[in-house]
């Protein structure tokens, strides 16, 4: 079970970086 929490926290993590880069380039 933890392999799968660990999994969708990286999940969650991309999303988030992802997410922060568009903010990022619209600003630009």
């Amino acid at each position: 079970a933890r392999q799968i929490l660990e999994m969708e926290f990286a999940n969650l993590l991309a999303m988030g970086t992802d997410r922060h880069a568009e903010e990022n380039t619209m600003k630009s």
